[in-house]
């Protein structure tokens, strides 16, 4: 039962590794530009990293270079999220239309008579 739970958390932190690896890819592809060069760096050394204990099969590394990797990329995304808020910010707050006189507003209307001047 004990070879068992072993080979069984083997395998599942393979499968992670592997799931990270092709999500992290594919973040790299479809955002890479977006991400400071700094983080970026990081993620693809976090990356290349993870590449190499999974090949080794080294489990313990494993864990350790997906942990490494996730906040690489938490960090990374962090930046880019609050880097896209702050070019957004300006046109989020314009200040709303006023209107042309105090009191005066802009409507349609349709005559249905009655006033003969």
């Amino acid at each position: 039962a004990e070879e068992d739970k072993k080979k069984k958390d083997e395998v599942e932190t393979k499968n992670r590794a592997e799931t990270t690896l092709f999500e992290t890819e594919k973040l790299l592809k479809e955002s890479g530009d977006k991400f400071e060069e700094a983080d970026k760096q990081a993620v693809e050394e976090h990356l290349a990293k993870l590449r190499d204990s999974h090949e080794r099969g080294d489990l313990d590394a494993m864990k350790a270079d997906m942990e490494a990797l996730s906040q690489a990329v938490y960090k990374a995304s962090e930046a880019m999220y609050k880097k896209t808020q702050e070019a957004q910010a300006p046109e989020q707050h314009e200040a709303p239309p006023q209107p042309e006189a105090p009191g005066t507003y802009e409507a349609d209307f349709k005559d249905v008579g009655g006033d003969a001047n």
